[in-house]
C-alpha cells in the first residue's frame, strides 16, 4: 500500500503551543502516536473555543462532531519537554463537512503534518447534519477580524 503523502500548506490561521509532557513518552522514549493525536485534539479544542464553539455546539443546540478520517504524517521525534506549535487550518468547507490541517512544529522544523475530516453530528439522534451557519458564521468573523484587526 502507497504512504499517504500531506502537504504543508500555504499559512495557517490559529496556533496552539504545548509542552510535551513526561507521560506522553511512549516505551521507544519519544511522543507517542496517541498522544500526538490527543495534543492535536486539544490544538482543535482551543481553536473551537476561540471561535466561540464546542466540539459538542458548534453553535446550534445539539450539533457536535464527529471525526471521519484522520490521516498523519510523522516526520521528527519528539521528546519530553519539548514545546510544540499546532497550526491549524480550517478548509474544504463542504455543506455537511469539513477538513481542519494541522502542522506540528518545534522550533519551527515540521514534526508533523496531519489532517481530519470532521461531520456535524447529533448525538442524541445519531445522524449527521449540516454545518450549522453559526459555526460559519463564528469562523467567518474571527478570519475578518484577523485581517481587519478588529
Amino acid at each position: 500500500m502507497p504512504r499517504v503523502k500531506l502537504k504543508e500548506l500555504q499559512s495557517y490561521e490559529f496556533r496552539a503551543r504545548l509542552q510535551v509532557r513526561i507521560t506522553d513518552i511512549n516505551i521507544a522514549n519519544h511522543l507517542g502516536h496517541v498522544e500526538l493525536i490527543g495534543m492535536m485534539h486539544e490544538a482543535r479544542h482551543q481553536f473551537f473555543t476561540r471561535l466561540g464553539v464546542t466540539e459538542l455546539s458548534l453553535g446550534a443546540d445539539n450539533v457536535g462532531i464527529v471525526i471521519i478520517d484522520l490521516v498523519t504524517n510523522y516526520l521528527l521525534e519528539v521528546f519530553a519537554g519539548d514545546i510544540i506549535d499546532i497550526d491549524l487550518q480550517i478548509d474544504d468547507m463542504t455543506e455537511r463537512s469539513f477538513r481542519v490541517y494541522y502542522r506540528l512544529l518545534r522550533g519551527g522544523e515540521i514534526i508533523a503534518l496531519a489532517e481530519t475530516g470532521i461531520a456535524p453530528f447529533i448525538y442524541g439522534s445519531k445522524q449527521a447534519v449540516a454545518v450549522p451557519a453559526a459555526f460559519t458564521q463564528a469562523l467567518a468573523a474571527y478570519r475578518d477580524e484577523r485581517v481587519t484587526g478588529r
